[in-house]
């Protein structure tokens, strides 16, 4: 439960990246979360292994309880999201990202000013009307950056889920 807890706890303070959003520039913002997002999944993903590994070990019996088989498939699912992140979809973005960084830089957008500001967002609504390269970067970079969000929420559902047949079956460590 220690390792479940920690992980979410984990997942809700990522949460304070909103905060840095709206008071740093654009360039910087992207550049921080670059290496916070890798420690992140790296950290949740040993987190779920711990778990799922102590759990399956817990119950090492070849016939589980539908409880037990739902608890276990939320933390397949939950690790499985950490992982898709982590090998997959955070390196993705973090290259994407690169990319239109540097037509924002050469474009002098996104190196000064809050992120969210609306100066910034009309900037960068200019440079998507007139270079298609950048606009389709932009767009490519903010679908992954959704499937992120999906994966991170569908982790997180899956932990509450395992929490929850813990706590009111009692069927866990």
């Amino acid at each position: 439960m220690l390792v479940v807890t920690s992980w979410d706890f984990h997942r809700t303070w990522l949460l304070t990246g909103v905060l840095l959003l709206k008071s740093t520039s654009r360039h910087t913002f992207g550049h921080v979360q670059s290496y916070m997002f890798p420690a992140y999944f790296g950290l949740g993903s040993a987190l779920e292994a711990v778990a799922l590994a102590t759990f399956v070990y817990a119950h090492n019996s070849w016939i589980w309880e539908w409880s037990v088989k739902v608890q276990a498939s939320a933390l397949v699912v939950s690790l499985f999201c950490s992982l898709a992140e982590l090998v997959y979809v955070v390196p993705m973005n973090v290259d994407i990202m690169t990319r239109m960084y540097k037509i924002e830089r050469d474009n002098d957008i996104g190196s000064v000013g809050v992120a969210t500001s609306p100066e910034v967002r009309g900037q960068i609504s200019e440079l998507m009307a007139r270079d298609v390269n950048y606009a389709g970067t932009y767009r490519r970079f903010f679908k992954w950056h959704g499937v992120s969000s999906l994966l991170n929420m569908t982790g997180i559902a899956a932990n509450l889920i395992y929490l929850f047949y813990m706590t009111s079956k009692l069927q866990s460590l």
